[in-house]
């Protein structure tokens, strides 16, 4: 969730916007660096100053924890479920381990393990993004956003309503829609510049609620309690 916090910003500030002292060096394969090189390139942006980088690796090494113990929790549970069904039943240790991982019953099938993977990840990655879009010097830049969707069969219809409505980078409005707004949500927020705008798509407000759970910007859906 860290790396992709900071691939966000990096899209933002190092490629999309333009902004940085080392624009130049693009950032495609961020996501594949191992991870203390990771991170030295994101220290060398400078994009944050010492204090807010380790406060904002805090951040996730608390989420991750928090994360961590509730799975473990969850585990526990339905280990105790499929004990108490053992005893009473008279099932075998193959039959009760078989019940623990069974994915057709389990919280902890794999497309709920993927679902949580990808929406915390996927907001980790939108925070990182929305910071940036919303920081002076980019919206200085790049005064406009834009939402854009994966532009396919997928999309959500509320989603689709918001493809390539405009605002301006300092309106509030759409902080609420600031992708993800939803469970594996795939949509983005890009930058416009003066030029980019499309007056007919620009907007002072949002008309579509995102899913529930996911009504404020990506900063606070990773920094609230799990």
């Amino acid at each position: 969730m860290l790396r992709a916090d900071m691939a966000g910003q990096l899209m933002v500030r190092g490629v999309e916007a333009d902004v940085t002292a080392l624009a130049a060096r693009r950032t495609p394969s961020f996501l594949d660096m191992p991870f203390e090189e990771a991170i030295r390139l994101f220290r060398e942006r400078r994009i944050l100053s010492a204090d807010e980088f380790y406060a904002l690796s805090d951040l996730y090494r608390t989420r991750a924890f928090t994360a961590t113990r509730l799975l473990t929790e969850t585990l526990r549970e339905r280990a105790y479920d499929e004990l108490v069904r053992a005893l009473e039943q008279g099932s075998t240790f193959e039959e009760f381990a078989a019940g623990v991982e069974d994915e057709a019953t389990s919280p902890l099938s794999q497309g709920y393990l993927e679902n949580v993977f990808r929406t915390n990840v996927q907001q980790a990655y939108g925070a990182g993004r929305f910071r940036q879009l919303t920081h002076p010097d980019v919206i200085a830049a790049r005064p406009y956003v834009e939402y854009r969707t994966a532009r396919d069969s997928r999309v959500r219809p509320d989603h689709a309503e918001l493809e390539g409505k405009q605002w301006r980078a300092d309106d509030e409005a759409w902080h609420r829609v600031a992708p993800p707004n939803g469970f594996q949500c795939r949509c983005a927020i890009v930058s416009l510049s003066a030029e980019d705008l499309d007056q007919e798509q620009l907007r002072r407000r949002v008309d579509v609620e995102p899913d529930e759970g996911f009504a404020a910007p990506p900063t606070a859906l990773v920094e609230r309690e799990l």
